[in-house]
């Protein structure tokens, strides 16, 4: 079967893969190149979050000044806990032990005792990296984050998966989150199937609450 069409696939590298990527694409638009005339666009972990701004509409030369204006710089979360003391954490959990399952338990009870950040800074982040997001939206997709990354799962979600959700929640003109929404779009928050069945059985047994779309408020688009 032959295969036609453009791809733009943008890969990782943390807050400096997604200043990198957004600077290459605004370069190859100013000389020409529409990479937003791709057939699809796709990215793992930075580079989703880079396709997530590429595609909300905003301008790459307006993506690019907020990453080389200081004054227009998008927060980020800060883990609290320096990278010398993550990986001396690290390290104890590996010496302790030679079986892989206890280390990996090791690893997500360490993750789970960190702190999470307050709805209102994960909340900033989404609405500084996708422009024009209902404030509304913004906040229940919060809530039901804050809620997913207390579960026991192989891999919690974090800002990317939470921007790839918002971004396609934009997409489709959702205003306000409902189990019937939620639940075919569980592939966007985590990425293995056991963690899609545990989200699944938590909808159904309501042990992830919806909260109620809040009231129009200051700031929102709605």
């Amino acid at each position: 079967m032959s295969v036609s069409g453009r791809a733009l696939v943008l890969g990782g590298g943390g807050v400096a893969g997604i200043a990198w990527e957004t600077g290459v694409l605004a370069g190859l638009a100013e000389h020409g190149v529409d990479v937003l005339a791709a057939d699809r666009i796709v990215g793992t972990s930075a580079g989703s979050t880079v396709a997530a701004q590429i595609t909300a509409g905003p301008p790459l030369s307006d993506l690019l000044a907020r990453q080389i204006d200081p004054a227009r710089h998008t927060p980020e979360l800060d883990p609290g806990v320096p990278v010398e003391e993550l990986q001396a954490r690290f390290e104890r959990i590996h010496t302790s032990t030679s079986d892989p399952v206890a280390r990996l338990r090791a690893i997500g009870a360490m993750a789970l005792q960190a702190r999470t950040v307050s709805e209102a800074e994960r909340r900033a982040v989404i609405e500084a990296r996708l422009p024009g997001i209902d404030a509304r939206l913004a906040r229940q997709i919060c809530q039901f984050m804050q809620q997913v990354r207390r579960m026991d799962l192989d891999k919690l979600p974090g800002t990317a998966e939470t921007l790839d959700w918002a971004r396609a929640l934009v997409l489709m003109h959702v205003d306000a989150l409902e189990p019937e929404v939620i639940e075919p779009m569980l592939g966007l928050i985590v990425k293995t199937n056991g963690d899609v069945q545990r989200l699944r059985r938590a909808l159904h047994d309501g042990e992830l609450v919806l909260a109620a779309a809040p009231a129009q408020e200051v700031g929102s688009d709605g």
